[in-house]
């Protein structure tokens, strides 16, 4: 059962430049997959869980998205999208930062049965992660280490690292999606790992020890902070059931396994057996 109170935050200010010149008049978030926008398909799926509080952070092209939520959809802008990444995003909502959250990128489409696995968790942080990442990392890149990030596990699922850079295709345990659940004790977790971040620039530190500066730390820099603040960060373990839309190739896959379900949602068919052919 989903709590009354629970907002779902899109972060959806991305300009999807590699996807131009789809992008050219539209962003990311608008761009369609199976005859609808990525966002359509995401607040669809939000809806059909049972989340009726529905915010969109937008940034490049705010217009387009503006003119095309439903009347419901509250909408907060990011004027600095351009030099900012997706945590300064999530901080211009910080309106509704309150209650249990889910926060999801844009960039994403997701079955309603992986929404539903991390809305349900008992845990006051928990981070949707794909067991079957491999085999659709190396149909997406050529080179399918330079975009994955580590992610290490405990025994009892809690995440031990996140976020960062690795040697090896086999080195992480799974990856994550950018899909991640927070009761309200987790959302003050939140809150107290991103207070230390503003307060790492005050003696001219890059927060949580990443390589970026404040203005561009990712969103598993934050949640690598709270797990070294000593906050528990479980992981939702899903296999398959999602893509990510960040390339033409990433569109060329999610419009050969996508299909629509109810109308609103979709059917997301990733044959993970495969060796990185095409479908």
């Amino acid at each position: 059962m989903v709590s009354e109170d629970m907002t779902w935050v899109c972060l959806a200010a991305g300009q999807g430049t590699r996807l131009r010149p789809i992008t050219d008049d539209r962003p990311k978030a608008m761009v369609p997959v199976a005859g609808r926008p990525l966002l359509d398909w995401l607040t669809g799926t939000a809806r059909s869980v049972g989340i009726d509080n529905l915010a969109v952070v937008t940034g490049y092209k705010n217009e387009v998205i503006e003119k095309h939520v439903e009347s419901d959809v509250a909408t907060y802008h990011n004027p600095e999208y351009a030099s900012t990444d997706m945590v300064r995003s999530l901080w211009c909502a910080r309106d509704v930062l309150e209650g249990p959250v889910v926060l999801s990128y844009s960039d994403i489409l997701y079955t309603p049965e992986v929404l539903q696995s991390v809305v349900k968790s008992p845990h006051d942080i928990a981070v949707a992660v794909d067991n079957q990442w491999q085999s659709y990392w190396e149909r997406r890149h050529e080179n399918p280490i330079e975009d994955a990030e580590s992610l290490r596990l405990e025994a009892d699922d809690r995440i031990a690292s996140i976020g960062q850079d690795v040697d090896s295709i086999s080195a992480p345990e799974a990856q994550y999606i950018g899909l991640v659940k927070l009761s309200a004790r987790g959302v003050k977790s939140l809150r107290e790992a991103y207070q230390k971040a503003v307060n790492s620039t005050s003696t001219d530190q890059n927060p949580f020890g990443s390589q970026r500066s404040f203005e561009n730390i990712h969103m598993t820099d934050l949640l690598q902070g709270i797990i070294d603040n000593g906050v528990p960060v479980h992981a939702e373990q899903i296999n398959a059931g999602w893509v990510e839309i960040d390339t033409p190739r990433d569109l060329e896959i999610a419009e050969s396994v996508c299909h629509p379900d109810t109308g609103s949602t979709l059917k997301i068919d990733r044959k993970e057996a495969g060796n990185g052919t095409k479908e």
